[in-house]
């Protein structure tokens, strides 16, 4: 479960790694601001009247596009005036919105020619280049406020007098715009991917320790089943080897004793007379009895046994000859 919930964590984390870079990229919001005007009949010139270039800020480019070489003049915006007088002109005043410049149309139907615009002893600078023309507005707020003060400076755009003075004219400020949430989903999915990946850790750390402690015990539970049967075997064989010690007198002194009987009796000459066909029997059994029991006969010697103290000279009986029986008087009185 640990695993689990620390691979949803590292997941998560990732996730809000992932959407953080997404805001800082796809989803961020524009970096720059852009608000322009079409000029269909703008007159022989067009104005940009002062202030208009700072409405997005201090930073930025202006373009200007016309039908041939674009002549930025600067002035006071009374001078300019002067000049044009009754000439067909256009006023770009301000935007509407951040992305339109507003125009006003002055003497639609006045002149629609100036004479030689550049060479006026009014201006206060004169910069002819190719179309598109550009204005820096850091320099341009510069110039006006820190090199050769001029503030609050109208620009004049013209070509040769005669063509329209621009076709376009647009305005780019940078934007210091970002999504505010960008760091939160980065310091977020951060944390949550570092908690994830530290509980994963410990838990496939936790997790091959008990495997280890689960093999070890198991290892010693065959170990201790081994050693216990082992024992069992052992003391098996203490048991069969304890029997075979016991069983092995028993049998001698059952031989012992059936001896001694055997030899008192035929000392004393007492014993039951037996038929032939009792005395092979019994005379095949003893030599059966003598091949089973072996050495045990040993034990009794003959030789070693005294003669009853009556006198009488007992009858000696070799080992595997059967035992002479006697008549029972009673028995046969019977």
């Amino acid at each position: 479960m640990k695993r689990i919930i620390a691979l949803v964590l590292v997941l998560l984390g990732a996730a809000g790694l992932i959407l953080g870079r997404l805001g800082e990229t796809t989803w961020a919001p524009d970096t720059e601001r852009t608000a322009t005007v079409q000029l269909k009949e703008p007159g022989s010139a067009v104005i940009i009247d002062p202030g208009v270039l700072y409405v997005g800020g201090t930073e930025g480019t202006a373009t200007i596009t016309a039908d041939g070489d674009v002549s930025l003049i600067t002035a006071s915006n009374d001078d300019i005036t002067a000049y044009l007088g009754g000439a067909h002109h256009t006023r770009i005043t301000g935007l509407s919105d951040w992305q339109t410049l507003t125009t006003e149309d002055v003497n639609a139907s006045g002149e629609a020619e100036i004479p030689d615009p550049v060479s006026s002893d009014l201006w206060r600078s004169v910069e002819t280049t190719a179309s598109p023309a550009t204005i820096d507005v850091a320099d341009f707020h510069r110039a006006e406020t820190e090199t050769a003060p001029q503030p609050f400076r109208a620009i004049l755009l013209v070509t040769d007098g005669t063509a329209p003075g621009a076709t376009s004219v647009s305005i780019t400020w940078p934007v210091d715009a970002r999504n505010e949430w960008v760091p939160y989903a980065y310091a977020a999915g951060a944390a949550v991917a570092v908690i994830g990946f530290v509980l994963l850790v410990v838990s496939l750390s936790s997790g091959r320790r008990r495997d280890e402690e689960d093999e070890a015990e198991l290892h010693d539970t065959d170990q201790a089943s081994v050693d216990a049967d082992a024992v069992e075997m052992n003391d098996a064989d203490a048991i069969a080897g304890r029997e075979a010690d016991i069983t092995e007198p028993e049998h001698g002194d059952a031989v012992a004793d059936h001896d001694g009987d055997s030899t008192e009796q035929a000392s004393a000459g007492v014993g039951p007379v037996v038929n032939t066909d009792i005395a092979e029997t019994d005379s095949t059994d003893a030599r059966t009895e003598d091949e089973h029991f072996g050495d045990a006969w040993s034990v009794v010697d003959s030789d070693a046994i005294a003669p009853v103290s009556t006198g009488e000279e007992r009858p000696h009986r070799h080992r595997g000859e059967p035992i002479e029986q006697r008549e029972d008087p009673e028995e046969n009185d019977r």
